[in-house]
């Protein structure tokens, strides 16, 4: 399944933090390009391709040393509650 721009609704995550991962005011302009990214992911990834972007991100926000601790722990929570959704 394709989506298309008018088709693709950002990813609601529940940990309950402010991050957003799909707030575009927070995304550098490389991300904004109109289709969400896991929304695209969901309809043109299989399962196996998914759980390998989920396991190398939460991988990289782990050890990314940049005083950013906080917002790296939500992107973690929430790449981790996209990896769950996708094993239901």
């Amino acid at each position: 399944m394709k989506l298309t721009e008018k088709e693709s609704k950002p990813y609601e995550f529940t940990n309950g933090s402010n991050m957003d991962i799909n707030d575009h005011k927070a995304k550098p302009k490389q991300y904004e390009i109109g289709i969400d990214t896991f929304c695209r992911a969901e309809a043109n990834m299989t399962l196996e391709e998914k759980m390998a972007c989920i396991r190398f991100n939460i991988d990289k926000y782990n050890w990314r040393k940049k005083d950013q601790a906080k917002q790296d722990l939500n992107k973690i929570i929430a790449y981790a509650e996209w990896g769950l959704k996708q094993l239901k």
